[in-house]
């Protein structure tokens, strides 16, 4: 079973509520957004949106301009009916299938350097080799704006090692930073960084390091 198919499954068989990684609209990632402060008509990315709250967040509290990324067809399908049931819907609001850990990138050329936050909550962890990894960074650097900002959130080096029965790459503070420096896609600042223990909905520790990064 290929990834595509994997994520396929996840979302055919689980309900929100039933992802490890499930968590209230006003959860870390948002948070950690409002952080920054942006306009509502700042462009966001969420890399990896799954069937989250957080766009209907979003897009209910005014910011319009959102790129929803995945791998999988049946996660974006479910937030576009849950958009438009809510009445949240609107044009600048896209949704894109895409695999963000191989090297065609097509799909995102007509966002280069136009994306002021690129939100990632556990997706960059999933890219255990070398080559997806650059192919991530590559798509993210090409999209982002100078001084834009990067949310992102991976297991720790003390989470698990594996997430939905993959294996995962987890990071500390330091070898994020360490890997971001050695990618050849440009230059980046760490502003923040911080660790949460989450709690899965059946009560099982995680443990998730934390960026605020900017693109210089």
């Amino acid at each position: 079973m290929n990834n595509h198919e994997h994520w396929q499954q996840v979302f055919a068989n689980k309900s929100a509520q039933q992802m490890s990684w499930s968590q209230s609209a006003d959860d870390a990632t948002f948070l950690a957004f409002k952080r920054l402060g942006l306009p509502m008509s700042a462009h966001i990315v969420e890399a990896g949106c799954g069937i989250s709250e957080w766009s209907a967040k979003a897009l209910d509290d005014g910011y319009q301009h959102l790129t929803l990324i995945d791998i999988s067809k049946r996660a974006l399908e479910h937030l576009m009916k849950e958009h438009k049931n809510r009445q949240l819907e609107n044009q600048a609001c896209r949704y894109l299938e895409l695999d963000l850990s191989v090297a065609d990138s097509h799909k995102l050329s007509d966002l280069q350097n136009s994306v002021d936050c690129w939100i990632d909550r556990a997706v960059f962890h999933f890219m255990t080799s070398r080559a997806e990894k650059l192919n991530y960074i590559n798509k993210l650097s090409s999209c982002l704006k100078k001084q834009g900002t990067v949310v992102l959130a991976t297991f720790s080096e003390n989470g698990p090692e594996k997430c939905s029965n993959l294996p995962v790459q987890r990071y500390s503070h330091e070898q994020l930073l360490q890997f971001l420096e050695t990618s050849e896609f440009g230059a980046f600042k760490c502003l923040d960084h911080w660790q949460q223990e989450h709690t899965t909905p059946w009560g099982a520790p995680q443990s998730f390091n934390w960026w605020i990064i900017q693109r210089l």
